[in-house]
C-alpha cells in the first residue's frame, strides 16, 4: 500500500459512485462490500480521475493536504483506485 504521488490513479470500474444528500456511497460490487464517504472524497474522484496524484495534491491547498493523503491511503488500501505509472 505505497502512495506513489507521480502515478496517475484511475477509479476501479467495479467501483459504483452513490450520491447521498450529505455523503456518499461508493459500493465496491466484486467484494460485496461498501463504504460511506464524504461528499468532497466523491468530488475529488470525479474531478481528477485519470489524473496524476501530485496534480490533486497541488490542487487543494496546505490545509486539506493530509486529509486528501489519508483519501488516496483509504482508496488503496480498500482497493477501489489502482495507480498507473
Amino acid at each position: 500500500m505505497i502512495l506513489n504521488k507521480s502515478n496517475y490513479f484511475k477509479v476501479l470500474g467495479v467501483c459504483k459512485i452513490v450520491d447521498g444528500i450529505s455523503r456518499s456511497i461508493i459500493i465496491d460490487t466484486q467484494n460485496f462490500n461498501y463504504f460511506v464517504v464524504p461528499k468532497d472524497l466523491i468530488i475529488l474522484l470525479r474531478k481528477f480521475d485519470g489524473k496524476r496524484i501530485c496534480n490533486v495534491l497541488d490542487y487543494y491547498d496546505l490545509d486539506n493536504y493530509n486529509t486528501v493523503i489519508s483519501y488516496f491511503i483509504f482508496l488503496i488500501k480498500h482497493h477501489l483506485i489502482i495507480q498507473i505509472d
